[in-house]
């Protein structure tokens, strides 16, 4: 179904969702409303967020605030897209999908390093950020990622930065990063649009991201 030009905001191009729209206000009700796993993500760390004045404290609560606006900016525009399809939450919708990896990433990196080149890692992670609005978020979501097996399977574990249960949640974590992603590059395919209508593998790409994303920050707990 060409679902751009079944609107007034005219056609972009076909629809790569299984979900069918709806003749409703919430053109694809499950893939709009599993959105709101991120924003439980995002509640989660907020409420461990603590006033501090230790600037690497402040450094490390600067990026966790980030990492939780990014999936509620994700949380939002990824709701309203699916709800409406409306090309201005689509666009809003792919820049969040390529900033929350990134600021995964971007505190990764912070926790590895120490001192001046941490300040240089901050600094840098704030530009990608801002940089990752013009790039595609599939190499974005594929670089991230492999930046974070490097460096919490196997930097932590080799220098012995890590523990056995945070490598395990780590490891869990970045193997349902990529079941999430294999499940929606079969859905652009068209592979797995065989189920009914309550199994949409774009949402299970929500759902599943989310989880991952709980279970790095996790991990992550001593520092949040």
């Amino acid at each position: 179904t060409n679902i751009w030009t079944q609107s007034h905001w005219g056609g972009i191009k076909n629809s790569s969702y299984c979900e069918p729209p709806a003749p409703f206000s919430i053109r694809e009700p499950i893939n709009s409303w599993s959105n709101t796993v991120y924003l439980i993500v995002s509640v989660g760390i907020f409420r461990r967020l603590r006033y501090a004045t230790d600037v690497e404290v402040v450094k490390r609560q600067f990026f966790l605030a980030t990492i939780a606006l990014t999936f509620v900016g994700l949380s939002v525009s990824s709701f309203y897209f699916h709800a409406s399809f409306v090309r201005g939450w689509r666009s809003a919708d792919k820049a969040f999908t390529r900033a929350a990896p990134i600021a995964l990433f971007g505190y990764c990196l912070f926790r590895l390093t120490q001192g001046w080149l941490a300040n240089g890692l901050f600094a840098a992670t704030v530009i990608v950020q801002s940089l990752a609005f013009m790039w595609g978020s599939q190499p974005v979501f594929i670089v991230t990622i492999s930046g974070l097996v490097l460096i919490e399977l196997v930097v932590r574990p080799v220098r012995r930065w890590s523990s056995a249960q945070a490598w395990l949640l780590s490891a869990t974590s970045l193997l349902l990063f990529g079941v999430s992603f294999a499940i929606r590059e079969l859905e652009v395919s068209g592979e797995l649009c065989l189920f009914s209508v309550w199994f949409q593998p774009h949402a299970v790409w929500h759902v599943g991201t989310a989880a991952a994303s709980a279970l790095q920050l996790y991990a992550w707990r001593d520092d949040i």
